[in-house]
Order: C-alpha cells, then sequence, then structure tokens
C-alpha cells in the first residue's frame, strides 16, 4: 500500500463515480478533486457550525462558519454535479439512506 501524502495525487486515485468530502470548511480540497478527478458528483458536508467538545481547540471553530456555507453554495450554485449538504456527517449518513 502507498502512502499518498498529497491532496492532487490522492485525489487521482478516486474512482470514477460519486464522491464524497466530509469536513469542507472553505472547500479547498473540494476544488482539487474538481479538477483532478471525473466523478459523476461530488457532495460536499459540512456542518458550518461551531461546535463544542475536543473541537473547541481548533482556532477555526470561532470563524464564522456559516459565511464559508454560503459561499460555497453560491460558487456551486446552478452545478448538478455538485451538492453542498449542511449537515452533521452522522445526520448526512442517514439523509444518502442505503
Amino acid at each position: 500500500m502507498k502512502l499518498l501524502t498529497d491532496r492532487i495525487e490522492f485525489s487521482l486515485t478516486m474512482p470514477r463515480g460519486v464522491v464524497a468530502e466530509v469536513g469542507v470548511q472553505r472547500g479547498q480540497h473540494a476544488e482539487i478533486i474538481l479538477e483532478h478527478n471525473q466523478q459523476h458528483r461530488l457532495y460536499l458536508i459540512d456542518p458550518w457550525l461551531r461546535q463544542i467538545g475536543d473541537y473547541e481547540l481548533d482556532p477555526t471553530n470561532n470563524e464564522d462558519l456559516s459565511s464559508y456555507y454560503e459561499a460555497l453554495s453560491e460558487k456551486y450554485k446552478g452545478r448538478d454535479d455538485v451538492s453542498v449538504v449542511r449537515r452533521f456527517s452522522l445526520d448526512a449518513v442517514a439523509w444518502f439512506g442505503d
């Protein structure tokens, strides 16, 4: 097994099909996925909400996360191959169903 330390290299190894990125924040990795992977559909999943617990140690937890969601929603508006999903990861799993 090869260790992949580069996001572009990782994106190139993804199979063509449906891709979900969980924990999107500003969407930088989403841009790499879209540029280097020919997926049929990309789901960007993040709650874009301040969280409590261990997350409080993360300095980005205090940023205006809603503005990231709004910017990504606007950026990908009208694209049939990208869905911006504002849910916690476990809620998103249930949302997808079987």
